[in-house]
């Protein structure tokens, strides 16, 4: 199991980004990862449940990142686009 204070945090924090920035709402997910209910990925993104190394895995998998994204300490955050306007051509 993976569980060490603020380290903790940041993952718990990462999982739902995570989540967030693939669109899954948080019922889509845990239906994907085959869980029962939404109420235990909700736990693992507030930290009152553990996350186990395979739903680890399966999440990477699902989100599309790496586990490094999940792990380790300096990662760098997702980029921002920026959309601008195309010029009309006269």
């Amino acid at each position: 199991m993976i569980s060490k204070g603020k380290e903790k945090e940041v993952l718990d924090k990462r999982i739902m980004a995570a989540r967030q920035s693939a669109g899954f709402s948080i019922t889509k997910a845990a239906q994907k990862l085959g869980f029962k209910n939404y109420q235990t990925l909700s736990a693992i993104e507030k930290g009152a449940r553990n996350i186990n190394a395979h739903e680890l895995i399966m999440m990477a998998r699902l989100y599309g990142r790496s586990l490094e994204y999940f792990l380790e300490s300096a990662v760098a955050p997702d980029p921002v686009p920026l959309w601008r306007k195309e010029k009309k051509q006269t």
